[in-house]
């Protein structure tokens, strides 16, 4: 199961810029998002590393579980057609040789 991320800290940006070190570190230790404020409304919101890549997994395997529920509607909508067909058109059109 994927653990929700939550962000429970939150720096100005100029804190954040009279002290990278301390809130850089502070990422390191929390794991989790940390947000920078300008004028105390969010502005950004900085990752460690390795939750950057957990996000990015997340995303590419939600962008997959998305491809196959449109697959599936559209083979339920009558909207595919057999790969046969459509090779052999492929190979027509751009002048390609049937295998041998």
């Amino acid at each position: 199961m994927i653990q929700a991320m939550t962000i429970t800290q939150s720096y100005s940006l100029t804190d954040f810029q009279q002290n990278p070190a301390e809130c850089i570190e502070r990422l390191r230790q929390i794991r989790q998002p940390i947000e920078l404020t300008v004028n105390g409304a969010t502005e950004m919101v900085l990752l460690d590393v390795d939750s950057f890549r957990k996000l990015l997994e997340v995303a590419e395997y939600a962008n997959a579980v998305e491809g196959i529920k449109q697959g599936l509607e559209d083979i339920r909508e009558g909207r595919t057609r057999p790969a046969k067909e459509f090779f052999e058109e492929m190979r027509a059109k751009y002048n390609i040789p049937a295998r041998q």
